[in-house]
């Protein structure tokens, strides 16, 4: 029987992929294609970026105040991506178009913001997942 995954490392795995997310999309629309696989990149991004209000609401001590409120910044963005409109599946034909939908401009902006404020987490996300007793 598998073991129960701790709410902390529950955490820091979100996390991980959550960065993941937001690295991707603070690109342009050609780059985020290519780095999902030219796959249902629209759907991916909005699901895997939505997951930023989990983590604003952390357990107590994973993420300041202001990671939290930074992360949240991108909900209302979020919002106004016609996320049923775009179409997804295979394909920069289908994928592109979905991409360079006026919609993400300005979460692509605040993508890279939330970035740069968020590197003392990520830096900490980044040491979480350092074999113990590594050397730096």
């Amino acid at each position: 029987m598998p073991e129960a995954i701790s709410s902390i490392d529950a955490f820091h795995n979100s996390f991980y992929h959550f960065v993941e997310a937001l690295e991707i999309l603070a690109k342009d629309a050609g780059a985020q294609c290519e780095a999902m696989g030219d796959y249902n990149v629209a759907w991916e991004l909005y699901h895997d970026i939505g997951a930023g209000e989990y983590l604003a609401s952390s357990p107590q001590g994973q993420l300041s105040a202001q990671e939290a409120s930074a992360i949240l910044t991108l909900m209302p963005l979020l919002k106004d991506v016609p996320a049923s409109e775009l179409p997804g599946g295979a394909g920069r034909e289908q994928n592109l178009p979905a991409m360079q939908h006026p919609s993400w401009r300005p979460l692509r902006t605040q993508a890279a913001s939330v970035l740069t404020f968020l590197g003392p987490a990520i830096a900490r996300n980044k040491r979480f997942f350092e074999p113990q007793g590594s050397v730096r």
